[in-house]
């Protein structure tokens, strides 16, 4: 059985497997990422989890949403407001779906696999999980592996989810 590591704030007496536990679950709107959260509910969830469906944006978008200057804006600049706004939208409705309580974040970096990460340590999650498309090595070595990228990096349990043929 995975260990965690206990919330540092947590005075209860309780023993470290007993006390929430902080879970990162990465978000990219695929079906990867679907499995990852499903496979967490049916596999490891606890109902003290605290979870966090982390989103990481593309940097140019980061500045858009966060531009004072919406006036001036463009059409395309709207159209990617609404479509992560949907986006967002679907992931809340996966934690109604899956009758979780949760909050969604989206972080941004020079690559989603950077903004995960800086995620993750900043929120001092004690697990993460993602999804992961199963990438041929080929295709890993010339596009990379967010997932990969994360389970190399991360200084806590990683749980890469990867829906085999069987379960599709």
């Amino acid at each position: 059985m995975l260990k965690f590591r206990a919330d540092a704030g947590s005075n209860d007496g309780s023993s470290p497997e007993q006390r929430w536990r902080k879970v990162v679950i990465a978000m990219d709107g695929s079906e990867h990422a679907k499995y990852a959260l499903k496979w967490y509910v049916s596999h490891i969830y606890r109902p003290d989890d605290r979870i966090i469906l982390v989103h990481a944006i593309e940097s140019r978008l980061a500045r858009i949403l966060t531009d004072d200057e919406k006036d001036e804006s463009s059409k395309t600049d709207e159209e990617e407001r609404k479509r992560l706004k949907e986006k967002l939208d679907s992931y809340q409705q996966l934690l109604v779906d899956f009758k979780l309580m949760g909050e969604i974040k989206t972080v941004s970096d020079k690559s989603a696999g950077k903004a995960i990460l800086k995620a993750v340590e900043e929120l001092n999650a004690d697990v993460l999980v993602t999804g992961s498309r199963g990438l041929g090595s080929i295709r890993r070595v010339l596009l990379g592996s967010v997932s990969e990228y994360l389970l190399h990096r991360v200084q806590i349990p990683v749980v890469i989810c990867r829906e085999s043929s069987s379960e599709v």
